[in-house]
């Protein structure tokens, strides 16, 4: 039998290649930046020691770990890590022309660590501070920024039917007058919550809204019963707000340029505020918008002292008030939505309106307008969330205000 050959190399040295390796990337993503930001060539000008103590100053991501008590895969771990380490390095968190990814802000935070530090002569930080700009990130900020890229990979692992996330982050190391940090995440894995209700005679399973918070807890959905418009004759303040999985399903259909880890995502932004509702025909609706254009609504019943999503409409379908106009001015029927098909996104973002004008002052006149102002939207989880950070900044903030108010109790 042949011998087993022995490894070459040991542990530290896989370690050394990986970091020279991260080194590289770093320092390659540094002086792509400050081209850009016509700072080239005072990167130029920095000595390779000097831009090892920006890379030794940077902020270390660890993978996410599940949090004890919790059972969450190993490949599960891996995806959510994946996620977190792609969106600090692609998703945007500044406006106007100093748009930058997390990954470049905490590169020149990096910058600004390393001008502090005691390794470089006291001439040489003075000399920084004549050649550099002013840093207007600091370390709370990027671990404000880091939360939101955080939140935003949950999120498009969660599941009404099956699981929601709860998630934390804590600061692993500090080291040197808190000029070094590492970064870690736990999960929390949440059973989607079910109930069994009767609705038109038949009992059927609805599913809790619950989105992930700070804390590893899950914010259940609930709504104040008075934005119910009257709809509710109970004594409850608030009610549990529920979904179908029909309801899901039809959103899925009719959105039908979403991506599958985008719907959550949508259900999110537009169940952030639930003052909308509106009572037409009987019929509770709550407006559904995208890129803050309305495109359907969400029929909600009162079952049991809970708020249940039944199913999505289109924007086009009979009984809500778009649709209903459109078959007064068009004389189409139910059917006729269906067999054209103008019941889908899809549709809508295909329709040469320089060519059809008569078709789209039809569509305009019945209040659907604003389906045209998406088609130069996409509609990937990446730009959906860019187009509304300040709404993710709020839910981060108000979780962990909950989460204080909850200790100091």
């Amino acid at each position: 039998m042949a011998k087993r050959r022995k490894l070459k190399g040991n542990r530290n040295q896989g370690v050394q290649v990986a970091n020279s390796s991260a080194f590289k990337s770093f320092d390659n993503a540094a002086r792509v930046l400050f081209e850009r930001i016509n700072c080239g060539r005072l990167y130029s000008g920095l000595s390779k020691h000097e831009r090892r103590l920006m890379f030794r100053f940077r902020a270390v991501i660890r993978n996410p770990e599940a949090s004890p008590s919790y059972e969450i895969s190993s490949k599960e771990l891996k995806k959510i890590g994946s996620a977190i380490h792609f969106r600090i390095r692609h998703e945007i968190h500044c406006g106007g022309e100093s748009s930058a990814t997390v990954y470049e802000l905490d590169i020149i935070r990096s910058l600004y660590s390393m001008m502090k530090c005691s390794d470089v002569t006291l001439s040489r930080r003075e000399e920084f501070k004549r050649n550099f700009f002013d840093n207007n990130t600091d370390k709370g900020e990027l671990l404000g920024f880091i939360a939101i890229s955080a939140i935003n990979s949950v999120m498009s692992f969660c599941d009404i039917h099956t699981h929601v996330y709860g998630i934390d982050v804590w600061v692993a190391k500090l080291i040197k007058e808190n000029l070094e940090f590492e970064l870690c995440f736990s999960l929390s894995k949440h059973l989607a919550c079910r109930k069994h209700i009767c609705i038109n005679g038949m009992y059927r399973p609805v599913y809790a809204v619950g989105f992930p918070q700070y804390g590893l807890q899950v914010k259940w959905l609930k709504l104040e019963s008075h934005f119910l418009k009257g709809a509710y004759g109970g004594c409850k303040e608030e009610l549990a707000v529920y979904m179908q999985s029909h309801a899901k399903k039809r959103l899925t259909e009719r959105l039908d340029l979403l991506e599958p880890s985008s719907i959550y995502y949508t259900i999110w932004l537009n169940t952030t505020d639930m003052d909308q509702f509106i009572i037409y025909k009987d019929y509770l609706l709550f407006p559904y918008e995208l890129h803050n254009c309305k495109v359907g609504y969400l029929v909600a019943d009162i079952i049991d002292d809970l708020v249940v999503f039944k199913t999505f409409l289109f924007i086009t379908h009979s009984s809500t008030p778009e649709g209903d106009k459109l078959k007064q001015i068009s004389g189409l029927g139910w059917k006729d939505i269906s067999y054209w098909k103008i019941d889908r996104l899809s549709t809508f973002m295909k329709i040469d309106t320089e060519k059809y004008p008569g078709l789209t002052a039809m569509f305009e006149e019945a209040g659907l307008g604003d389906l045209f102002k998406l088609k130069n939207k996409e509609f990937d989880l990446d730009t959906l969330q860019d187009a509304n950070l300040d709404a993710l900044r709020d839910y981060i903030a108000q979780g962990k205000r909950e989460r204080s108010e909850e200790f100091a109790s």
